[in-house]
């Protein structure tokens, strides 16, 4: 089992080099971590950030509170600000935080 769990909402087919997360997967080999490639909307995302400690926000669906608020372990969520409700977020992630 890995230590770190990263979901993430884009995949490999899209064209584009790296989607595959192959450099992300090396880069990340030395801690542990692995990558969870997520299909679906929004509730299925939020189903797989409950256990999750990152959100690798790549594409669709949205990363919304509702994904962020699933996530009782999330530490980190990347995404363009567009998509992400980044006073809610600070604010859920500031709490996980401060339990640490």
């Amino acid at each position: 089992m890995a230590r770190f769990k990263i979901i993430t909402t884009a995949g490999p087919g899209t064209g584009v080099p790296g989607a595959d997360h192959s450099l992300e997967m090396e880069a990340l080999a030395g801690i542990g971590a692995e990558i969870v490639e997520v299909k679906g909307g929004e509730d299925e995302l939020a189903a797989a950030a409950v256990d999750a400690d990152a959100i690798y926000g790549k594409g669709r669906p949205r990363i919304t509170a509702k994904v962020i608020n699933a996530g009782k372990k999330l530490k980190v969520v990347h995404r363009g600000a567009g998509d992400v409700r980044l006073r809610r977020a600070a604010g859920r992630l500031r709490r996980a935080s401060a339990a640490l």
